[in-house]
């Protein structure tokens, strides 16, 4: 029999959260499966990001940051993690540290790394719903202060960069990891910069306005580059998904040729040719 979610610790984080854990409660108790956008509402809130999809959470971060707030401060060697993965190599260093973090607080999850590391739906939906069970079990050691999930980010870098010996590195500025209040007040920010200053040189003016400019392009093309990245690494996997479900349908089209009396093989030819529109 399926436990049901949230047992203990019913004072756990902000109105917001309880809103969030109580429909998802409601929701695993009526038997149905949390749905993804429930679930992407509850991370986003809690570890303060701003994931749009579920197998985004491949790069590792959202998982570490989510123990990092369930089993509290020096659990997590979120100064190991990287905030700014570029690829697959990254996504299993991440999630290696994950399995690492789960084995040596004793938590009996086995994490396949390079299976996560692929990005598949299937695979990061019932890894983010294991999770949710896991810190609604848990949340009794999750009450009191709201978890600051970029603050520790920002924390963890300037940690990491001290260790190195070099100088602190600037906030993340993957958007998947500056949630949409720090955007918003950045963008504020720099907009009061660009307000006009009564006897300001209307040349330096200028000049500081084309350089923040030139600052957010520099982001912007940054992230676009990524993403582009990103996707170009994904093709050649999509590619041999699409060779790998095409071969499927064509041994099941010939097993229906050759056993067209089989009940269901009318049914399955009728499947498989039906057009893409219908």
């Amino acid at each position: 029999m399926r436990r049901a979610l949230g047992d203990r610790g019913e004072s756990v984080g902000t109105a917001r959260e309880q809103k969030i854990l109580q429909e998802l409660r409601c929701t695993a108790m009526d038997g149905a499966p949390l749905r993804a956008s429930e679930l992407l509402a509850w991370l986003n809130d809690l570890v303060d990001t701003d994931y749009g999809h579920v197998e985004s959470c491949c790069d590792g971060v959202a998982y570490l940051q989510i123990f990092d707030a369930a089993l509290g401060p020096g659990k997590v060697a979120l100064d190991k993690c990287n905030f700014q993965p570029r690829g697959a190599d990254d996504y299993v260093h991440n999630l290696a540290l994950l399995s690492e973090t789960l084995r040596r607080n004793g938590v009996s999850r086995v994490v396949a790394v390079e299976r996560l590391a692929q990005g598949q739906l299937a695979d990061h939906l019932e890894m983010l719903r294991w999770c949710y069970e896991f810190v609604a079990g848990y949340a009794g050691g999750m009450s009191g202060a709201r978890y600051n999930g970029h603050e520790r980010r920002k924390q963890a870098q300037t940690k990491a960069a001290r260790l190195r010996g070099a100088r602190a590195e600037p906030p993340s500025q993957n958007a998947t990891l500056v949630p949409q209040a720090a955007r918003a007040a950045a963008a504020a920010g720099a907009a009061s910069q660009r307000a006009p200053r009564e006897g300001a040189d209307p040349v330096a003016q200028l000049k500081g306005e084309m350089e923040l400019l030139a600052d957010e392009l520099e982001v912007e093309l940054r992230e676009r580059m990524e993403q582009q990245m990103r996707i170009l690494q994904e093709l050649p996997q999509l590619e041999a998904e699409r060779e790998f479900y095409s071969d499927k349908l064509q041994s099941i089209a010939s097993v229906c040729e050759l056993h067209p009396e089989l009940e269901v093989a009318a049914q399955l030819s009728a499947i498989i040719s039906m057009p893409d529109d219908a």
